[in-house]
């Protein structure tokens, strides 16, 4: 599953981010998204389907450990991109079975409502570690 947004309105931080080398914009831009997919990816394991017999406190089993965060900044000759990456590794690659179901067996969501639940969290987040780390690299 991809989810594709743009965040508009934070025109200063995007003229300070202009304003710093385009080097320097990927590994200001990776470190915000890496710290800002951090409550999406929490609550993606929290919702996690687990064995009927795992108690709900216990943070086992291999879909679980499975949920990985990334951030990348794909390079362009004169302007910048990022994504970042929220869901199971190949070690749980039956999570989107589980997210989207099959023929045989209902879908049991976790990553859409982990994303719909924490993306303003994840927004607020983005802006302002944006805005401390931009300030970092200019002093």
């Amino acid at each position: 599953m991809k989810v594709d947004f743009e965040v508009k309105g934070l025109k200063e931080l995007d003229k300070a981010l202009n304003e710093l080398p385009l080097r320097a914009r990927g590994s200001v831009l990776r470190g915000a998204l890496n710290k800002a997919a951090t409550p999406i990816a929490a609550e993606a394991r929290r919702l996690a389907p687990r064995r009927k017999d795992e108690p709900e406190d216990r943070q086992y089993g291999p879909l679980y450990r499975s949920i990985r965060k990334s951030a990348s900044t794909p390079r362009a000759k004169n302007n910048y991109t990022a994504e970042v990456k929220v869901g199971p590794s190949k070690r749980g690659f039956y999570g989107m079975f589980l997210e989207f179901g099959t023929s045989k067996m209902p879908a049991h969501p976790f990553l859409r409502p982990a994303f719909e639940s924490q993306s303003q969290e994840a927004l607020d987040i983005f802006s302002k570690e944006l805005g401390e780390r931009i300030e970092k690299k200019r002093t």
